[in-house]
């Protein structure tokens, strides 16, 4: 349902002429798509949109609706535009972390440069907010419940913003707390995870109690799939997650497990890992 949604709110773009028919066709391809706005800026959306991934976030918001005892197609908006949320900020995280893999596929910049991906990016944050706006005219769906959502996801987005400034500052210091990193990654990841459950709640028709009830545990379910993710990050399978492992370790990130390394470490190396 979420994936055929999604289609739905992605801008169309011209149809490729089956496939290029040598080198000169390939470069004249990509001259012209470095003229055409459809192409230069919406080519790359699809390709991380259509690169897939769990939807966790836009099911969750689907799932919540339905508990309200109202059909999930009330949120499915809403739940396209969380997923252009989460997407818009893994294509900025690969910016700021210099990955080139996500999903077993080339990232935005890989492909097109970070210029572009930023853009892109950019493109995926308006998108959102135009799904999330587009739910007040679902049939059944009351226009102060729609503009609560609208409000509440410009309040996650800042959230965001801040969990992802942490864990680019934390990088520069050899000090971070479980504490300020449990604070981080609830912030960058637990806060969407929450709004998802909200947002379908709201829609759904759920009293304040109802909204409450299924926060109690959104930004606690988000603070334990990214700490999983961290763990993977550093043990997984490259080719099961489909980006690199160790790129954290790399890029200085303060997960849990350096938090406590650093921590049990001699002030020494615990100087050194500031570095």
């Amino acid at each position: 349902m979420v994936n055929a949604a999604i289609q739905d709110h992605l801008p169309s773009t011209p149809q490729r002429e089956g496939a290029f028919a040598s080198s000169l066709r390939e470069y004249l391809d990509f001259a012209k798509a470095r003229l055409r706005p459809s192409m230069a800026v919406y080519e790359p959306m699809r390709h991380v949109v259509d690169a897939g991934g769990k939807r966790i976030r836009p099911t969750l918001c689907l799932l919540a609706c339905e508990a309200m005892g109202a059909p999930p197609e009330r949120a499915l908006p809403t739940a396209v535009g969380i997923e252009f949320l989460h997407t818009f900020t893994l294509v900025h995280d690969d910016i700021m972390d210099k990955d080139l893999l996500r999903r077993n596929r080339p990232t935005v910049g890989a492909l097109w440069g970070d210029e572009v991906a930023i853009t892109v990016g950019d493109g995926l944050f308006a998108l959102a907010f135009k799904a999330f706006a587009r739910n007040a005219e679902v049939p059944g769906v009351d226009a102060t419940r729609a503009l609560r959502v609208v409000r509440e996801a410009a309040e996650a987005s800042l959230d965001l913003a801040q969990g992802q400034a942490l864990d680019i500052l934390y990088a520069k210091r050899g000090d971070v707390s479980v504490e300020e990193y449990l604070e981080m990654i609830r912030l960058k990841t637990g806060v969407l995870l929450d709004f998802s459950l909200r947002a379908g709640a709201v829609l759904g028709g759920g009293s304040e109690a109802d909204v409450r009830t299924v926060s109690r545990f959104g930004a606690p379910l988000g603070i334990a799939f990214q700490i999983r993710d961290d763990v993977l990050g550093l043990i997984g399978d490259e080719r099961a997650l489909g980006k690199p492992v160790g790129s954290d370790i790399k890029a200085g990130k303060r997960t849990l497990a350096v938090c406590h390394a650093l921590r049990r470490s001699p002030d020494a190396k615990r100087a050194s890992g500031a570095k």
